[in-house]
């Protein structure tokens, strides 16, 4: 893998990390096209980075999570959490869940379920321990490639009558799930598994951690309009989908 490609790869994890366009998608459907499929190792530092501009960016509110341990918000965090465990475990024994074979119609459920949630009426009084059990569950099920973790936890969180803070919670709980996934990775000694140079993995970790801090403050400016993105992942999805079965 060329310094150029690596680069390439990681200014598209930062812009898609946070957009409701599913970043592991992208990264696959980006190394389809090039022939450069894109090492666990690569995947899982290109998450990292974006998961330090998380941490940067959201600091005071992981720091009043801390501080609250058993509050609503540290304590939906927590259920929801094991419930993407549970779930994303379990998905991780089948081989497909790691491959493209998926990808086109997972493109086109994000799309309908950023529609979905634009449409839906919302829960006026939200059950916080449900939710949490939902978007935890939802999240598990985004280890599929193509199935947008932002755009359905956010989907989610909005139906069920968070909306103020779907945004926020949905990042804050990619939190532990992205380390969770690092430490597993080398706990099973994958991590350490690349073909792909140093100096590649260092520079696509700096392009996606400096598009991911630029990219962090777009967010703000479409936060709860996520369904904009809908059209683009149906269209996208199918076109994937011609590529990956009529072709």
């Amino acid at each position: 893998m060329t310094i150029w490609i690596a680069i390439l790869f990681g200014i598209v994890q930062g812009i898609t990390e946070f957009l409701p366009v599913s970043s592991s998608g992208h990264l696959l459907l980006l190394g389809s096209i090039l022939g450069h499929a894109p090492s666990q190792t690569l995947v899982l530092l290109l998450h990292f980075a974006s998961l330090v501009a998380i941490i940067i960016f959201y600091w005071n509110e992981i720091i009043d999570c801390l501080k609250h341990p058993f509050g609503k918000k540290s304590t939906m965090l927590f259920v929801a959490t094991i419930c993407t465990a549970l779930v994303a475990l379990s998905l991780s024994k089948f081989e497909f869940v790691s491959s493209a074979v998926f990808l086109g119609p997972c493109f086109v459920a994000s799309g309908l379920i950023l529609l979905f949630a634009r449409f839906v009426p919302q829960k006026a009084t939200p059950n916080f321990f449900a939710s949490a059990i939902a978007v935890g569950t939802l999240q598990g099920l985004c280890v599929l490639p193509g199935l947008s973790r932002l755009g359905t936890t956010t989907s989610c969180l909005n139906v069920c009558g968070h909306k103020n803070s779907s945004t926020t919670f949905s990042f804050l709980l990619a939190i532990p799930v992205v380390v969770g996934g690092i430490v597993l990775s080398v706990a099973k000694g994958n991590f350490l598994q690349s073909s792909v140079s140093p100096l590649a993995l260092i520079v696509s970790f700096v392009a996606a951690f400096v598009v991911s801090c630029c990219a962090i403050f777009l967010l703000k400016k479409l936060e709860n309009r996520w369904w904009v993105f809908s059209p683009y992942l149906i269209v996208l999805g199918m076109a994937v989908c011609i590529w990956q079965y009529a072709i």
